[in-house]
Order: structure tokens, then sequence, then C-alpha cells
């Protein structure tokens, strides 16, 4: 599965394991299991309304299956500023608390 995160202002942390996201904001959980996602297939905006909102929170943006799952996933902005989604990466080399989108400098 391929990861890439956008900016949001409420989102909360995830572990993941194989196709399994679980999303934990504010001392609740949900679990998203994607491992039944067909190929070929692509997210259409409310399909899938019990994974979008956790608490208020955004989780799930975007997911579709082409021939590999990729799923955007919402992170959470540490302070205010210009920030941009990140570049995707592999699940398995996600790491819980790290920061995957980017801050836009205001330079130049």
């Amino acid at each position: 599965m391929q990861l890439k995160f956008e900016a949001w202002e409420k989102a909360p942390e995830y572990d993941i394991s194989g196709n399994t996201i679980t999303a934990t904001h504010n001392g609740q959980s949900e679990i998203i299991d994607l491992s039944g996602f067909p190929e070929g297939a692509k997210w259409q905006e409310g399909e899938l309304e019990v994974i979008t909102s956790l608490n208020s929170s955004n989780i799930v943006k975007n997911v579709f299956h082409d021939g590999e799952l990729h799923v955007i996933l919402c992170q959470e902005v540490p302070s205010i500023g210009h920030w941009r989604e990140s570049d995707w990466i592999d699940a398995n080399d996600y790491e819980k608390g790290e920061l995957y989108i980017k801050e836009v400098s205001n330079e130049g």
C-alpha cells in the first residue's frame, strides 16, 4: 500500500498494519480495513463516509487501486503556515508521529 498525506487543521494519528489503518483522535479510534478494496476501483466522495470523520477530524481523503492500493490520509498541521502534501511512501516505511506534510517556505 502506498500512502500520501495532505495537510488538515484536524487529523488523527495512525497505526498501519498491512491494508488496515487504525485512526486515533481525542481518545477514540476507528479501524479502516481496505483489504477488500478491489483493483481498478476509485473512492468516490460520500461512498466511504464512515472513514471520513472521527470526532470532526478528517481521516481518509482518497483511495484508489491501480494494481497497488493508494491511500491519501489527512495529517494535522503542527503550526500556522503554508503546507503541501507529502510524496508517496510505502506503508511499510510509515513511522507513527513523523511529519510527512511539508511546510512551504515564505522565502523567495
